[in-house]
C-alpha cells in the first residue's frame, strides 16, 4: 500500500509540474509579445549615411544629392561612455527625445540618467568633450519621405542629423518657415554631403514648395510613434521592408 501511495503521489507532483510548468510558458509568451514595450526595435526604415553615402532601407545606395519631404522631426540627446566604434553598436548611457529642445530631459529608460534635465546637465554643455563640443550627442532625428511617395502603405523612412550638421539643418526649417509659412513638411529639400568633410555630414538645400502635401500630411498621425520610439538596442534587423518610390535628386527648372 505504501508503495502504490508513492507512486500516486509521484504522478500527482508530476501532474502538478507539467500543469505549473505550461502556466509559465503561458506567462512568457505573454510576456514576449510584449517585448517591443521594453526595448528599442531596429530601425529597419533607416536611411543610413555611412561612408558618405545613402544606404536605403531596400538596400539600394546612392551618392546623393537625393530628394525628400521632411514629415516631422524631434531632437536626440545620446551620452555614450564607450567609444565609436564602426560596425558596432551600442545604446547609449543615457539619452534624452523631445520637440522642445530647451525641455529635454533623460527618458525613463535610459540605463543611468545623468541629470535631471538636459539643460543642466554637465554632459550637455560645450567643451565636455574635451575640446570645444559637447560629451553629449546632439542630433536631430527625422520622419522622411520621397516626394512622389503619396501613397498610405509605404513605409515611412528615417533620418538622423549629426551635430555637425545641425546648423545647416536648422536654417533649413527656419528658411522654409519664411517661404512658405509651413514647417518642413510643406516643402521638398535637397539632401547630400558636405564635400569639404572626410566624415557623413549632411547638407539641406533648394528647397521648393511640396505640391503633394496633402497626401503627406495625412501621414503625420504615424509620425509620433516612431520619432518618439525607444533607442534601438542592437539587436539583428529581419528582412528589409518593401522598396519606397526613388528619391534621386531630380533637375530643377531655373537651378544651376
Amino acid at each position: 500500500m505504501a508503495t502504490r501511495a508513492t507512486k500516486t503521489t509521484a504522478v500527482a507532483t508530476k501532474a502538478g509540474a507539467a500543469l505549473a510548468l505550461a502556466d509559465i510558458k503561458a506567462k512568457l509568451s505573454e510576456a514576449a509579445a510584449n517585448l517591443a514595450e521594453q526595448i528599442g526595435q531596429a530601425a529597419q526604415n533607416k536611411i543610413g549615411t555611412e561612408d558618405s553615402q545613402f544606404k536605403f532601407p531596400d538596400g539600394t545606395v546612392d551618392a546623393g544629392p537625393i530628394n525628400l519631404v521632411i514629415l516631422d522631426f524631434v531632437s536626440r540627446n545620446k551620452y555614450y561612455t564607450a567609444p565609436y566604434k564602426k560596425g558596432s553598436i551600442s545604446p547609449p548611457l543615457c539619452y534624452a527625445i523631445g520637440k522642445n529642445i530647451n525641455a529635454m530631459k533623460p527618458s525613463p529608460k535610459a540605463a543611468e540618467p545623468q541629470a535631471p534635465t538636459c539643460a543642466e546637465c554637465p554632459h550637455n554643455q560645450w567643451g565636455s568633450d574635451g575640446t570645444s563640443g559637447k560629451a553629449c550627442k546632439n542630433s536631430r532625428f527625422l520622419a522622411v519621405v520621397a516626394p512622389d511617395d503619396v501613397s498610405t502603405d509605404s513605409k515611412i523612412m528615417t533620418l538622423e542629423v549629426s551635430p555637425t550638421a545641425l546648423k545647416n539643418f536648422d536654417a533649413m526649417v527656419n528658411t522654409i518657415a519664411r517661404l512658405y509659412e509651413t514647417p518642413p513638411i510643406g516643402a521638398v529639400v535637397e539632401v547630400s554631403f558636405n564635400e569639404g568633410l572626410k566624415y557623413p555630414s549632411l547638407v539641406f538645400s533648394r528647397p521648393e514648395e511640396n505640391v503633394n502635401l496633402a497626401a503627406h500630411y495625412a501621414r503625420l498621425p504615424e509620425v509620433d510613434q516612431l520619432l518618439f520610439a525607444e533607442l534601438d538596442t542592437g539587436a539583428a534587423p529581419s528582412a528589409p521592408p518593401a522598396s519606397v518610390p526613388p528619391v534621386r535628386a531630380r533637375a530643377r527648372a531655373g537651378r544651376a
